[in-house]
Formats: structure tokens, C-alpha cells, sequence
């Protein structure tokens, strides 16, 4: 997050792409301690395919509902 608050939006982008990359390959993560990173690059409009992949790839396989939920809510953006 804090590279979305000093405005470093490149370098958020290459964390989302690791991310997903990341998700997609399956490797181990605890759920949920992205969601706010994700939330927060998706209201400067950075990478929301990204984001809406990762969302739509972890939104079932939480632990706890509020993060489905918010993780779901990014998947099914527009």
C-alpha cells in the first residue's frame, strides 16, 4: 500500500502482476492480507483485469467471509 500512496503506481502494478502470478500458480498464500492492497489499486484504476482475476481466484478459497465477500466484489467489477 504504501507504494499507492507515494503515487508509484509502476511499481503497485508489478506487485499485482506478481500477485497473480502468484494466485494463479497456486502457491501458498494467506488469503485476505492483499484485500486491501487490491481494493486500494482498483479505486486508482490500476490494473483491474489484474485485480479482478486475483479477486475471482481467491474469493472461494478464503477463511473468513468479509474477505470472500470483498475479494467476490472485486472479481465481478465491471
Amino acid at each position: 500500500m504504501a507504494l499507492l500512496e507515494l503515487d508509484r503506481t509502476g511499481e503497485a502494478g508489478a506487485i499485482l502482476r506478481k500477485i497473480e502470478d502468484m494466485v494463479r500458480q497456486r502457491k501458498r498464500i494467506i488469503v485476505g492480507d492483499e484485500t486491501l492492497f487490491l481494493e486500494q489499486a482498483n479505486t486508482r484504476d490500476l490494473e483491474r483485469p489484474t485485480i479482478k482475476c486475483i479477486g475471482s481466484i481467491l474469493a472461494p478459497v478464503r477463511r473468513e467471509v468479509a474477505f470472500g465477500e470483498r475479494l467476490q466484489a472485486l472479481a465481478l467489477q465491471e
